[in-house]
């Protein structure tokens, strides 16, 4: 299931417009990716954050590419922080609801 399906479901999405659903998406995806990052951070050494910073805006592939090769446990990572930032998106969606 792809990030869309997947916040679509989680936190029924459907009835909004497709505009308001891909400012979610793309708010929920940012959000995701500096959590990841702040945590492997921990694991870097001093050149890699360095180039981790140098890549900050060369796109999200190239940004994958260099954790996937730094950071052994990475997709670990990433499925603890999506679960993480999914209940904070859900809960923030309760308040407002």
């Amino acid at each position: 299931m792809d990030l869309t399906q997947l916040l679509n479901k989680e936190l029924g999405l459907e009835n909004l417009s497709q505009e308001e659903k891909e400012k979610i998406i793309a708010r929920f995806g940012e959000s995701l990716l500096k959590r990841i990052i702040l945590r492997i951070y921990q694991f870097l050494s001093e050149q890699d954050r360095k180039d981790l910073e140098a890549l900050q805006n060369g796109g999200e592939e190239k940004i994958n590419k260099f954790l996937t090769e730094k950071v052994s446990d990475l997709e670990k990572i990433r499925e603890e922080e999506l679960k993480l930032l999914l209940n904070d998106f859900k809960e923030f969606i309760k308040e407002i609801a």
